[in-house]
């Protein structure tokens, strides 16, 4: 049975409280969230970004003058139903294939937005153990699986191995629909030989990526393979926007702001459910890939 309490945060002992009464959680989940119409209304009426080049530009006006916590919090992942904010990302021309790899424009392919992930997955070495283990059989679980990328590279780099993939919005026949941070009972139920997290957990709130932590330990066996931008530790380089209330920085997503943590606080927070055995950092986007394995359960 799924455990819908992986962390003692408000909304998971809420899912809980839910699942004890017999109520349907992801139906519940669904309808306490910003749906559609009131994230269309932000994300163009209010912030009024229609346009990769009006995005651009907000994005240049807020590099300048800094966020407010109101900001930061309105279209948050944690107040924001998810399918319905990636849906409409997804349903939005200008938006689409820049949602899974920043810069494709509208008139590229989904081919070229999977070409060009794979070659920022190939730099920071998250293929190494698929090749290390292309001769064996495995279960592979990809969370975030967007269009389908490491899925396609399975094919050609380890033919033995069994591939799931789950996204709050899939976008190829296959993939299993989850909501919020919850991993379904089907999946949990699996042992996973390689758990994948490959440019993904920008896009999460603090609560989510601590949520995912918890449940990967427990359903892999081999290696949690996650890639995650970090302040740089060692250049001690500025990116992200500023919140002024916070004096924090974030990533922007179309108004959807996502805090960017240290290296120091991501480590924290892993090293409490796994073992690090590598770290490669791609300095140009301060992009960080782990090579994890869970600690033995207590």
């Amino acid at each position: 049975m799924l455990e819908k309490t992986p962390c003692d945060c408000p909304q998971c002992q809420h899912a809980q409280k839910l699942e004890n009464d017999g109520v349907d959680w992801d139906t519940e989940y669904r309808n306490t969230k910003l749906k559609m119409n009131k994230i269309k209304e932000t994300i163009e009426g209010k912030l009024g970004i229609t346009t990769i080049e009006n995005y651009n530009k907000y994005k240049k006006r807020i590099w300048e003058t800094g966020v407010s916590l109101e900001e930061v919090e309105e279209l948050s992942p944690d107040k924001v139903d998810a399918t319905e904010f990636w849906k409409y990302c997804d349903e939005t021309p200008e938006f689409k294939l820049d949602t899974v790899a920043f810069g494709v424009a509208k008139d590229k392919s989904v081919e070229i937005a999977n070409e060009q992930n794979f070659q920022v997955a190939t730099d920071m070495g998250v293929f190494s153990k698929i090749i290390a283990f292309r001769r064996s059989t495995f279960d592979v679980l990809d969370i975030g699986a967007g269009f389908g990328m490491l899925r396609n590279e399975l094919n050609n780099y380890a033919p033995f191995a069994t591939y799931i993939g789950v996204d709050v919005h899939p976008k190829f026949e296959g993939c299993i629909k989850i909501n919020d941070c919850i991993l379904p009972p089907e999946i949990m139920a699996k042992k996973f030989g390689l758990v994948f997290a490959v440019n993904m957990f920008q896009h999460l709130s603090l609560r989510q990526r601590k949520t995912y932590y918890e449940q990967v330990a427990k359903i892999c066996n081999g290696y949690f393979i996650l890639t995650i931008s970090c302040y740089n530790p060692i250049t001690k380089s500025s990116f992200g926007f500023w919140c002024k209330d916070t004096n924090r920085r974030y990533i922007v997503h179309y108004g959807q702001f996502t805090e960017i943590q240290t290296y120091e606080e991501v480590v924290e927070d892993l090293t409490k459910h796994f073992n690090i055995t590598s770290v490669q950092h791609r300095c140009i986007d301060n992009n960080f890939c782990f090579h994890l394995t869970p600690k033995p359960a207590v």
